[in-house]
């Protein structure tokens, strides 16, 4: 028996199933099929009293798949699939979709918008930033040169300015 099975248009990532009986051998094989959402398709035949495990993606007796469980493994293999999609781990995948709120709202109110930046973390005097950047952009409009030690000096000087205190320390690290 030959079936023709397409991944394209198919839910990502989604498992087929197919049934194929070797009557000569009286053995009965599950074919399986993975679907993702490029298209890709990779097949697997399960032999008689197993099932195809989404979870752990192996052939496993029946009785030791919760098919009950199977719509709940659809989001992780959605995880999983993206995660190899865009190159990251899959605990990324989950931080983002557990935050998602938080990063719309970050990224809405910054005004450098996506770049390399690869945390959240805000700013330990942000009054001080705000005044470096208002400085920063004056000096852009003047079309003034500004360096990394002009942007420290300046930092220092806000620091002390706003909060009276003079240890502030403007590494590289800090720009």
């Amino acid at each position: 028996m030959h079936t023709l099975i397409r991944c394209n248009g198919a839910p990502s990532p989604f498992v087929l199933l197919f049934f194929l009986c070797g009557y000569a051998l009286r053995l009965v094989l599950s074919v399986w099929h993975w679907c993702l959402p490029n298209g890709q398709k990779f097949s697997f035949l399960c032999p008689n009293g197993t099932v195809f495990n989404q979870f752990a993606r192996v052939c496993d007796w029946w009785f030791n798949v919760d098919c009950a469980a199977t719509p709940n493994l659809y989001n992780i293999n959605e995880d999983l699939s993206s995660a190899s999609e865009y190159g990251v781990g899959r605990s990324t995948i989950y931080d983002i979709k557990r935050n998602h709120e938080k990063i719309k709202k970050f990224v809405s109110s910054t005004d450098c918008g996506p770049g390399k930046r690869q945390t959240l973390k805000k700013a330990e005097h942000p009054e001080v930033e705000e005044g470096l950047y208002m400085w920063f952009l004056q000096e852009r409009n003047r079309h003034a040169p500004i360096s990394g030690p002009m942007l420290a000096m300046k930092a220092k000087f806000f620091y002390k300015k706003i909060t009276k205190e003079d240890d502030f320390v403007a590494s590289k690290g800090w720009l």
